[in-house]
């Protein structure tokens, strides 16, 4: 009888502590992973902000572009026919760049939606997955947004 009362005890002891490291493992799987959205989260918001100072060069790029084509009506300047076809060419270029960055738009408010309630819900697989594809829409826009600026710096570098 005691033989079985000791056998017993010793295995739900064993079984107990079975049990706490199995929670201890996960807890501490689950603080690593809402330590690893953390950071994708910091890494959003430096990306955000990156694009919003590319935008602004874009801002200032085009003003530039517009106060130059306001002298050239102004002062009657004639532009030789092969500038012409080379800011047709630009132009083209750069319309399909504005379209291709303007079917990104929306995307990452769509994502940011069910943000909250994962994070609630300490959902950590699923909130690093959609970090990732907000950082993957983030790098597009950037590309795009620094090809634009690269075509308007040709526009206004061929412009009189």
């Amino acid at each position: 009888m005691k033989k079985t009362t000791i056998t017993l005890i010793a295995i739900s002891i064993f079984i107990l502590i079975g049990t706490l490291g199995v929670s201890a493992t996960s807890g501490l799987t689950s603080i690593k992973s809402r330590a690893e959205a953390r950071e994708k989260a910091v890494e959003l918001r430096v990306n955000k902000l990156e694009n919003r100072l590319i935008w602004a060069e874009n801002v200032e790029l085009r003003t530039e572009i517009k106060l130059k084509l306001i002298d050239i009506k102004k002062n009657e300047i004639v532009i030789e026919e092969s500038i012409k076809t080379q800011l047709t060419e630009l132009t083209a270029t750069l319309k399909t760049k504005y379209a291709a960055l303007k079917e990104t738009k929306g995307d990452i408010k769509t994502l940011t939606d069910g943000v909250k309630a994962l994070i609630e819900a300490k959902d950590w697989v699923a909130l690093e997955a959609v970090y990732e594809r907000i950082r993957a829409i983030q790098h597009e826009r950037n590309t795009l947004l620094t090809d634009i600026n690269e075509l308007l710096t040709q526009v206004k570098d061929l412009l009189p």
